[in-house]
């Protein structure tokens, strides 16, 4: 990816200042990882907020969503076969606007096999 963008300089006198002049800075999206003990490894949580809109990205930073998205990666890895025996690396979620939860959408286990749940 090739990002393309313009540096604007203002002389400054020692006697005069003048108002300096950028561009519009690039937006980077936000993502959240945290990490979390599950049985002897230690597994990060990636966090994909809904971007639809301010609004619903910032509702997606909520902690009660959190909360509920910890609860939802442990089931997740209780139940999966894989992540019990070789155990995982990474969980990627994502935050559902309809049901106001985040999902399970990809796991990365230890053994380097990605596997997209969704």
């Amino acid at each position: 990816m090739t990002i393309k963008y313009e540096i604007k300089t203002t002389e400054i006198k020692t006697t005069e200042i003048k108002p300096f002049t950028y561009r519009t800075p690039l937006i980077i999206p936000v993502d959240l990882v945290q990490h979390i003990e599950y049985g002897s490894n230690l597994i990060q949580l990636y966090f994909t907020p809904d971007r639809s809109s301010p609004e619903s990205e910032a509702e997606s930073f909520n902690e009660k969503y959190f909360i509920k998205a910890y609860e939802t990666a442990i089931d997740f890895l209780s139940t999966d076969s894989k992540s019990n025996s070789v155990g995982a690396e990474r969980i990627k979620l994502y935050f559902d606007s309809n049901t106001k939860s985040y999902k399970v959408f990809h796991i990365q286990y230890l053994d380097g096999l990605d596997k997209s749940i969704v």
